[in-house]
């Protein structure tokens, strides 16, 4: 947060959104780079009729759509704005990540070839959608802040950490 005079407000604001516009032209980049990764693994799925690619177009358009809004909606303050920053952006953030753990598993064909691997992302893929669910019913049943800043910053990020640390490992 920050102080500001109310008579310099809006010349604050112009020099902020001027300082962000060089970050928000490298995501709009970014997004339609990913733009183009969702229509080429549609492409190789019409092609080849492989169900991974339609996983890994799920996680590409999360992630464009999570890195457009980011920049779009910078300095809003719509409600949509709110509901985005609170919640919808780490839900689009762990749905893009349940879409890349499915893809993997396809892609690398982990029942056969790698069956420790596939049981790992088996239950980090349940794993993930419970603890989903909790911060869903918290989020909108309950005000309990601290507890969705606790199982959102310490919980699911450190669990999604760890899955990716044990892969790395793995490989």
């Amino acid at each position: 947060p920050r102080i500001i005079e109310k008579d310099y407000f809006n010349q604050w604001l112009r020099s902020r959104k001027e300082h962000v516009l060089s970050q928000d032209i490298v995501t709009y980049v970014a997004s339609g780079v990913l733009l183009l990764m969702i229509f080429y693994s549609l492409a190789v799925y019409i092609q080849s009729r492989a169900k991974e690619f339609i996983f890994y177009s799920g996680y590409a358009f999360c992630t464009a759509v999570l890195l457009f809004l980011k920049s779009y909606l910078n300095l809003d303050h719509s409600a949509f704005n709110l509901f985005y920053e609170e919640y919808l952006d780490f839900m689009i953030l762990c749905t893009g990540v349940f879409f890349y753990l499915v893809f993997v598993r396809k892609f690398l064909n982990t029942k056969q070839e790698h069956p420790f691997l596939h049981r790992l992302l088996r239950i980090s893929d349940i794993i993930l959608l419970v603890l989903l669910g909790i911060f869903s019913i918290i989020y909108f049943f309950t005000n309990k802040y601290v507890i969705l800043n606790i199982m959102e910053n310490y919980v699911i990020k450190l669990f999604l950490f760890i899955i990716g640390i044990v892969f790395i490992v793995y490989a």
